[in-house]
Order: structure tokens, then C-alpha cells, then sequence
């Protein structure tokens, strides 16, 4: 008997076993095997911490129990030197990734030509790589140096057929002029012109019909019975109805990362729209902002862009939440810094990249945007936080991770309506008592600090509204006391990520199998 076709025989029948052990469909169980396989069909072992970063649409629980359970039945095996998971045995990889549909292996494919272009530092991508990429962009997990290669590459190529646009305009004056001599000849010219005209439609047309995609989505999150704006009948008077009505309920739409070019036009239509986010759209040609001019009750935009200077200033009013995306900033742009009414400010470098972002000391007129919501300065190389921190007491969430600080100001204190504080990747040895007048934290990472137990412990025990806690990589082998007093506990993450391993984590089986049972309502993750 062929063993490929038992173990294939084998894995499938595992699959729906387990799929129905979960309550997943075979569908999703095939979908957290995958990355196991690479795209040869070859093993490619991963820690949990990799697969979930493969597959973040996925709650973590279920990718622990679904490896857990394909581990018991030995479809993967762990490895305790390199504390990996691989499949068990190279035909088992090879099934795997023979489930792949053809769009999977599209994009592990794109996956991995991205990664390749960056890693061997090659130049930016070609029209023709683009050309593959770029229907696919909204479907990969890209990191911001990839969406960032991605857009210098198309800026780079537009500014290509600019020119050529200019030289194809001085061939056809040429070719205007070879008309008078030779009829024939220009009668094949212009035949070869209406073929380009034709294409350059063809692709305005996809275009088009690919904004309003992204719209019909967003719109379907809100009102599950919209059936897409084409699907309308305009000249039936009932389905127009029909159509209007629900688009003159929206007054929020998300149409975040999703690669458009341009604002969809049927924006138009939403006359009570008051909110649009438009974060992780790079690629946006800001001129298409008049399409929103319409839109009277419209006062909250959220854009990502290099500089603000990119949009036109006269919008600039009723954009409320700003995204930098430009690397190796020395200053925070000073249109940024004036525009009062923003409420959503990321100014977070990649922390992969090398050229990062260098705010410090940090500006007076920082503190002066007492509106703000959201504030990310996380790998800015920040060494100190100024007590006038306490200016922004509207602030809900304050991410400061992988940064230099040694230090919080007292002040921290001050800031009541914060329920989510990233510390994680700083020089914090200890934390200000005042930190326990945040009774509405619910999130807080303190990762990789050198924090001893002790001072984790005092602290703990003055946020007692801690429902998610990361404390990886903080050299704990027991599970400081004040955690298990945490009753509103429902995430705790022991996971230990930093690469360099300095101060890992290093609890024993007896130990996370007491924190699992004195936590019986918390998702533990190790």
C-alpha cells in the first residue's frame, strides 16, 4: 500500500475529527496547518508565537487547543531544544500543502517575493511584479517597511510613465506630422493609439469597480441586509428607495486597509456621514478628497500618509486621526502639531527598521493636543516622558512600547480615562504608585522590563480592573500573587518575545499547570 495515501487518508481524517472536537470548520483546521508546509511541501517548523503571527484573524486559544490536539495525534511534533512544532513526517507536509487552493499558493508566493525583495536588499519592484502583487495586497499581512517598499515602488513607476506619457505625446506629434506623407501609416497608428486608449479604460473601469467593493463591505459591516450599491436598481423607484435609506443612516464608515488608490465615489451618497477611516491606505491619491466636499456632517477623517502636506489644507479641519508612516523622522512635523482637533495620533517607527524615528526630547506642543484619544509613540527612542503628559487627559489609550525609558512621571497618574498603557521594550525598573490611580486600565503590557516580582506585585495590586496582561520576558519562573487576585482577568500572556532571550520566562510544568487551575476563567498563554 502507497504510505503517501495513508497518511493522506490519515491527516484528513484527523482533520475532521479534531475540526469537530473544536467546533471549526476542516476548512479553518487545514487553514492553521498550512504555514507547517512550505510552499515545496517541505517542513517548516514554527513556534505558536510564529503561527499566530501568520494567522492573527485566528483567537490564540484555538490555534494552542488545534496544536495541541494535532500534536497528540502526532501530525506535529515539538521540539524541545528549538521549542518549534513541525509536521511529523516530510509526507505529511506534502498533503498539506497539496490542500492549498490556488489562491493560498498566490499568496505565499507574492509572500514570499516581498520578503525576498527586502531581505537581499534588491531594488524596488518591477511594473511586472507589481502587476502581481498589487491584487493582492489587501489579502497579505504586510509589515509597514513592506506596504512602504510597495508604495516607493509605484511612486517610482508612475513617475516612470509620467514619462513616457510625455515622450508617447512628442511620438504623437511626430506621428501627426508622417500622416500627411504616408495615409496608411497613420491609419495603423491610430488604430495602435485606440488599443492603449481602450486598455487605460479597461483598467479606470477595475479600478472603480474595486472602490466600490471596498465601500459595499464597509457598508455591509454596518447594515448586513445591503446588497451592494450595483445591485440597486436606480431606475426602480422602490429598490432606490430602498438603496437611499440605508445610505442615509450611515455615519461611520471603515475603509482601513484595504490598498485603495482613491475614495470611492459613492461616499457621495452618505449625506449624514460623519466618520471616515481610511488608516493603512498608503497608496491614496489625496485629489480625490473632492469627492467629499458633498458631505456637510463630515468632521472626522483618519488618514495614514508621509506628511500631511499631501492633502490639500483645506481638509485638513476634518482630519481627526493621522498615521505617520515615514521613517527616520528627527522632529514631529509642525502642521501635525498644529492641528488642534486631532484625536488619533500614531507616530510609531517600525520597530524592525533601521532608520528609526528620533523624538527627544518631545515637544511642549505635543502636550498642547488635549484632544487626543490615541497616542503611539512606540520606537521613537523616547528617554524620557515629560510630566506634562498629564495635558492629555482625554487619552484612553498611550502606547510607549520599545522605547528608552528608565522612568514614568508621577503625572502618569493624572491621565483617569486610560484604559490601555503599553510599556513593553523600555528600561523600566520600577513603576510610580500613581500609576494606581488608573482605575479604568483594562490593557497593560510590561514585557521585557527589568522588573523584579516585587515591584509587578505592588503594582498589580492597585489595578484590580485588568482584564488583559502581558508579562513575558521578565525572567519570572513563578507567577507573581497579585495576578491571581486580578477577578476581571481574562487574557494573560507569559510568552516570552524577545529574540535576544535575555531575560526569558522559564515557568515549569508544575507551574503553568497551577497558574491554569487557579485561573480557570483566564486564557493563559506560555
Amino acid at each position: 500500500m502507497d504510505i503517501g495515501n495513508v497518511l493522506r487518508d490519515f491527516l484528513e481524517e484527523q482533520v475532521t475529527i479534531i475540526a469537530k472536537d473544536l467546533q471549526q470548520s476542516p476548512e479553518t483546521l487545514w487553514k492553521i496547518l498550512s504555514p507547517f508546509a512550505t510552499l515545496e511541501g517541505t517542513k517548516e517548523p514554527l513556534s505558536l508565537e510564529n503561527l499566530q503571527g501568520k494567522l492573527p484573524e485566528l483567537p490564540p486559544h484555538l490555534l494552542d487547543q488545534a496544536v495541541e490536539k494535532f500534536a497528540n495525534v502526532r501530525i506535529l511534533r515539538y521540539t524541545e531544544k528549538d521549542a518549534l512544532y513541525e509536521v511529523s513526517h516530510d509526507t505529511l507536509a506534502k498533503q498539506i500543502a497539496a490542500k492549498r487552493s490556488d489562491e493560498e499558493i498566490a499568496l505565499l508566493e507574492i509572500d514570499r517575493l516581498i520578503k525576498n525583495q527586502l531581505a537581499f536588499g534588491k531594488d524596488l519592484f518591477s511594473e511586472k511584479q507589481l502587476d502581481i502583487i498589487l491584487p493582492y495586497q489587501n489579502k497579505l499581512k504586510l509589515t509597514k517597511e513592506e506596504i512602504k517598499l510597495i508604495y516607493d515602488s509605484q511612486t517610482k513607476l508612475q513617475r516612470q510613465q509620467k514619462g513616457q506619457k510625455q515622450r508617447t505625446r512628442n511620438e504623437r506629434i511626430g506621428v501627426a506630422i508622417f500622416v500627411i506623407i504616408l495615409l496608411r501609416v497613420s491609419i495603423f497608428a491610430l488604430w495602435q493609439w485606440q488599443i492603449t486608449e481602450d486598455a487605460l479604460d479597461f483598467a479606470k473601469t477595475m479600478q472603480t469597480k474595486m472602490e466600490t467593493a471596498v465601500f459595499d463591505k464597509a457598508v455591509k459591516n454596518r447594515f448586513p441586509e445591503w446588497k451592494s450599491y450595483s445591485n440597486y436598481n436606480s431606475n426602480n423607484s422602490q429598490e432606490k428607495a430602498e438603496r437611499d435609506k440605508i445610505l442615509g443612516q450611515i455615519d461611520s464608515l471603515d475603509l482601513s486597509g484595504n490598498a485603495l488608490t482613491a475614495l470611492p465615489q459613492e461616499l457621495a451618497q452618505c449625506p449624514r456621514l460623519t466618520h471616515l477611516n481610511l488608516l493603512q491606505n498608503p497608496e491614496i491619491d489625496w485629489t480625490s478628497m473632492q469627492r467629499l466636499k458633498g458631505l456637510p456632517q463630515l468632521h472626522s477623517i483618519y488618514v495614514s500618509v508621509n506628511d500631511l502636506s499631501a492633502i490639500d489644507s483645506s481638509y485638513w479641519k476634518q482630519i481627526t486621526g493621522v498615521e505617520i508612516l515615514q521613517n527616520g523622522l528627527t522632529a514631529i512635523p509642525e502642521n501635525l502639531l498644529a492641528q488642534q482637533q486631532l484625536r488619533y495620533l500614531d507616530l510609531s517607527a517600525d520597530r524592525g527598521y533601521d532608520n528609526r524615528n528620533q523624538f527627544f526630547p518631545l515637544p511642549p506642543t505635543l502636550f498642547a493636543l488635549q484632544n487626543l484619544n490615541y497616542l503611539n509613540l512606540g520606537s521613537c527612542q523616547i528617554k524620557e516622558l515629560p510630566a506634562e503628559i498629564r495635558q492629555l487627559k482625554n487619552l484612553t489609550t498611550l502606547d510607549l512600547r520599545n522605547n528608552q525609558l528608565s522612568r514614568l512621571p508621577v503625572e502618569i497618574g493624572q491621565l483617569k480615562n486610560l484604559t490601555v498603557l503599553r510599556l513593553s521594550g523600555n528600561q523600566l525598573s520600577r513603576l510610580p504608585v500613581e500609576i494606581g490611580q488608573l482605575k479604568n486600565l483594562t490593557v497593560s503590557t510590561l514585557n521585557n522590563n527589568p522588573l523584579s516580582s516585587e515591584q509587578i506585585n505592588q503594582t498589580l495590586w492597585l489595578l484590580p480592573n485588568i482584564e488583559r496582561l502581558f508579562l513575558g520576558d521578565l525572567g519570572l519562573n513563578q507567577l507573581p500573587e497579585a495576578v491571581f487576585q486580578l477577578s476581571k482577568l481574562k487574557e494573560l500572556y507569559l510568552t516570552n518575545y524577545d529574540e535576544d532571550k535575555k531575560n526569558p520566562n522559564t515557568f515549569s510544568e508544575e507551574e503553568k499547570t497551577k497558574i491554569k487551575k487557579l485561573l480557570p476563567n483566564c486564557y493563559v498563554q506560555f
